[in-house]
């Protein structure tokens, strides 16, 4: 299957809940046979889809082998924190947002576009790779940064 979440403002206001559909990936053209995930099972209508997690619109959700759960890894809203989250199933249970790391302060504003790398996984995940981009001091100018990120050792209780 094909996972895919959305984050974002669907009604015009501060909602950053991201909801989850999935698909069989060779239907992924055809509405109907889209799924939405509803909080306690799955539905064709997208108007019943739940929020899985508060996120921010752009983000990246992988397996890590290391955890042993998905991990999914975001820019904070409104500051120059890349956040990160585990869930043992795509549409969760997923834990509260942890502090991945600060970024590098920008020019003006926030960071943005925090991603997970999962190419260039060390160790099954044990550390991985995060993008995110920071604007610069020339008007309309970015650049894009990559942190590398070690996690701590699963919990026995996983």
């Amino acid at each position: 299957m094909l996972y895919v979440y959305g984050c974002g403002t669907p009604n015009g206001g501060l909602d950053v809940g991201c909801r989850l559909g999935r698909v069989d990936p060779a239907q992924v053209t055809n509405p109907g046979a889209w799924m939405y995930y509803t909080g306690s099972g799955w539905s064709a209508k997208i108007g019943n889809a739940a929020s899985v997690f508060s996120g921010e619109g752009i983000l990246s959700v992988a397996w890590n082998t290391y955890l042993n759960e998905y991990v999914a890894v975001y820019s904070d809203p409104f500051s120059n924190n890349v956040m990160l989250r585990t869930a043992p199933n795509p549409e969760g249970p997923w834990s509260g947002p942890t502090l991945a790391f600060v970024a590098m302060p920008p020019s003006s504003g926030d960071v943005y576009d925090a991603q997970a790398h999962t190419e260039y996984d060390v160790n099954g995940g044990e550390t991985f790779y995060v993008s995110y981009s920071r604007s610069t001091p020339a008007a309309f100018t970015s650049e894009v940064r990559l942190v590398a990120v070690q996690v701590a050792p699963p919990s026995a209780s996983h």
